[in-house]
């Protein structure tokens, strides 16, 4: 089965990012400053400049340049980078998710690696996969986390043992079973969550 032709490509991942960027240039500029702007472009520019190539000189030009900034302006620089990573991670997710949901309205299988497909092609091969939730369990794990072995409320609690054996009852039942999962809570434990 092929593609849809409405699936997003890489070049409107670009643009939407370009978009984004100067979306944040803009602000930068107005809430920063034309120094702090001039300061975040001249480091993208640089720095991009030696993705493509290395220049030992322009690198050192840089880092020079960045130890020279006051720590105030190098804080603002941090923030525009940071900000700017995280607009790209949001276009990518969207970007991800929009060709997902295309992909998923025209029929075709999830993308090799999702989660979906890969517990699909699993079952096929066999392979049964079980959510076991056991409750409150009382292992050397939390201790010194707020709790300590003189606890009382360890006492009601299950045993390691109690929880393998649930494991080990999902593990052997027969193959033409799948038990999807398994939520257990001692009877002292008043939580369900």
């Amino acid at each position: 089965m092929n593609a849809p032709e409405n699936l997003l490509t890489d070049d409107h991942l670009r643009a939407q990012v370009k978009l984004l960027g100067t979306l944040l240039g803009q602000v930068l500029l107005q809430f920063a400053g034309e120094d702090v702007f001039e300061a975040v472009e001249t480091l993208r520019r640089g720095f991009a400049d030696l993705q493509q190539q290395e220049d030992q000189q322009r690198r050192s030009e840089l880092m020079a340049m960045i130890d020279a900034m006051p720590a105030a302006k190098v804080e603002l620089v941090v923030r525009a980078f940071s900000s700017y990573f995280k607009l790209v991670n949001v276009a990518e997710e969207s970007f991800a998710h929009r060709n997902r949901r295309r992909l998923l309205s025209h029929g075709m299988a999830l993308w090799e690696g999702s989660f979906d497909r890969t517990l699909g092609e699993l079952r096929e091969q066999g392979v049964r996969c079980t959510n076991v939730c056991p409750g409150g369990v009382a292992t050397e794990f939390a201790m010194g986390r707020g709790r300590t072995p003189e606890m009382p409320e360890l006492a009601g609690m299950m045993s390691a043992e109690d929880v393998a054996e649930a494991v080990m009852f999902v593990l052997t039942r027969p193959r033409n079973h799948r038990i999807l999962e398994v939520a257990f809570r001692p009877v002292t434990e008043t939580s369900w969550g």
